[in-house]
């Protein structure tokens, strides 16, 4: 799973480079355009994957340096930071969960 996320992390970040280049000098035609929506759904969707973890995230000791993790190599870094914050994610017990207390029977009035 490491090896995954290692793969993943720098195939990522290398997506980000080709990215930064078609900003610096745009690649040819058809495909510039098509870099610069890739690059722009991208961020959105670290952005969203940030924004729905941020409870996690904001529970590490650095959350300014998960947040960034997980802005630039996206869900690759979520694995890492959930194991800091196991103990967050697991389920509360409720009151709906509490075993009901059982009534009394009726007793008649004779």
């Amino acid at each position: 799973m490491k090896l995954f996320n290692l793969l993943g992390s720098l195939s990522v970040a290398a997506l980000w480079l080709a990215l930064a280049g078609n900003l610096l000098r745009p690649f040819a035609a058809p495909f510039d355009l098509l870099l610069q929506l890739a690059a722009a759904g991208l961020l959105g969707l670290h952005l969203l994957q940030a924004w729905l973890y941020r409870r996690e995230l904001g529970a590490c000791a650095r959350p300014w340096l998960a947040t960034l993790g997980v802005l630039l190599c996206g869900a690759f870094r979520l694995p890492r930071e959930r194991a800091a914050v196991a103990p967050l994610l697991r389920p509360q017990a409720s009151r709906a969960d509490a075993p009901a207390a059982t009534p009394e029977p009726l007793r008649s009035a004779a």
